[in-house]
Parts: C-alpha cells; sequence; structure tokens
C-alpha cells in the first residue's frame, strides 16, 4: 500500500491534486483536516474509498499534528508526503511498485522540478543542517514512524530537512536509494510563492535567499554559472 499524505488548508487546490492521483486500489490518499473549518469536498472524493480523511481539533496551519495524527495511523507499506499546493506524480508510484515488489525497506529518493532549478538529493546526511531534501522527494517504508515524526525544531533547518535526515539516520546507506527520477514538482499549484529558494550551507550557517521575480532569478544563476565554471575556460591563471 501507497500511503499519500496530505495536511489540507489550501481547499483550493483539492479538486486539482485529486485529479493527478492515479485510480489504483493501493493507494490510500489521507487528508488531514482541522475541525474548524468545514471542508468542501466534492462527492467523487466523499465517495472514493481510497480517501480517508482525519478531522482534527488543531489550529488550521498546523501542519505538525496533521502529518503526526496520518503517521500514527499507518502501520504497512510506505508513504509520501504530498503538500497541497502541488500534483502527485505518476513516477511516484512508479517507484512504490518497482521497491515494494522486492519488499525494499528503505528510503527512496528522488528530483524535485523547480523554474530554472531541479532539486536533487545529495547524499543524504543524518544532520538536517546538510540535507536539501524536501518535503515530497522521498518515499519511504512506514517502519520509520515507529520511531521518527514531525516535529517542531531549531530555525536553523526546515522541519522537511530534520524529518529526512532523521528517517535517513534511522535507515543508514545500505536501506537509502538515490533514484534521480523527479517525484515532486515545487509548488505546482502556487505560482505566487518564490520561485528561487537557494539554499547554502557553509560550516554551521545556513543562509535561504527566496527571489520571487523572474528575471532576477536567472540573473542569480547565471552569476553562480559563471562564479563555479573552470577557470581554465577562460584561461585565467
Amino acid at each position: 500500500m501507497l500511503h499519500i499524505i496530505t495536511p489540507l488548508y489550501r481547499f483550493e487546490y483539492l479538486d486539482a491534486i485529486y485529479a493527478s492521483i492515479p485510480p489504483y486500489e493501493d493507494i490510500t490518499w489521507h487528508l488531514s483536516v482541522s475541525n474548524r473549518r468545514n471542508l468542501p469536498v466534492n462527492k467523487f472524493i466523499l465517495d472514493d474509498k481510497r480517501v480517508k480523511i482525519h478531522y482534527l481539533d488543531c489550529e488550521d496551519n498546523d501542519l505538525v499534528k496533521k502529518r503526526n495524527a496520518v503517521f500514527k495511523s499507518i502501520n504497512s507499506g510506505y508513504f509520501y508526503l504530498l503538500d497541497d499546493d502541488t500534483i502527485f506524480l505518476d513516477e511516484v508510484y512508479n517507484l512504490y511498485s518497482k521497491y515494494s515488489i522486492i519488499h525494499f525497506k528503505g528510503l527512496i529518493l528522488g528530483r524535485q522540478y523547480r523554474p530554472f532549478y531541479d532539486a536533487r538529493p545529495l547524499r543524504p546526511f543524518d544532520n538536517p543542517l546538510f540535507n536539501n531534501i524536501d518535503t515530497g522527494m522521498a518515499i519511504a517504508h512506514c517502519s520509520v514512524l515507529k520511531v521518527v515524526s514531525w516535529e517542531w525544531c531549531d530555525l536553523k533547518y526546515s522541519r522537511d530537512c530534520y524529518f529526512w535526515a532523521k528517517c535517513y539516520e534511522y535507515f543508514g546507506k545500505k536501506l537509502t536509494v538515490n533514484s534521480q527520477k523527479y517525484i515532486s514538482i515545487y509548488n505546482k499549484l502556487n505560482p505566487q510563492k518564490p520561485l528561487f529558494v537557494l539554499k547554502k550551507e557553509d560550516g554551521f550557517i545556513r543562509l535561504d535567499i527566496k527571489i520571487s521575480n523572474q528575471l532576477l532569478g536567472k540573473l542569480v544563476v547565471f552569476l553562480l554559472l559563471i562564479r563555479n565554471f573552470p577557470r581554465r575556460v577562460f584561461n585565467i591563471k
């Protein structure tokens, strides 16, 4: 079973997300929702036996409680974290199928598409400060949920990096696969968000630079390419 987990508070994208999920019986889509809001779900979603809605007594933006409530309900199969501002990609299901057949009980990493920038999971670390794994860039066996949860954490790194670092620490190098497949699209349904997130780790300092202007973003990428281009190409001594 592939468990897709979506902590929902951007209701306007619900139909588009649902339309992207393939109609396979070995998929369960978990929606965690605050009971302080009315969920305007269409009849197709309500009648779909693959959809499980978790109503929680929490603030609408409490993604920590929303994710952990779903984690506690999963005791078999694999899980994938799908934010409520993007869509599900078929490659996620393809990878899940490939590794579930061989009963792989580990962590599967993939690439994320962003405008002007493809996020590739580098060699993962158990130190979250050095990870670049975004929320939807991994599929994991549910066994890790016995010891790992989504947590509030120090501001020097994001919650998703912290969570996947803990998952990597649990599975280890031998049970971690870097597929290099695209399994995520960053903010697909919410283009108003920044188009760039440039992350630089230098020792114990993590800098996040968010750029929402496309022209400025292109300029930053160009300057980074020039800066990191082999100096011998320009015959610079």
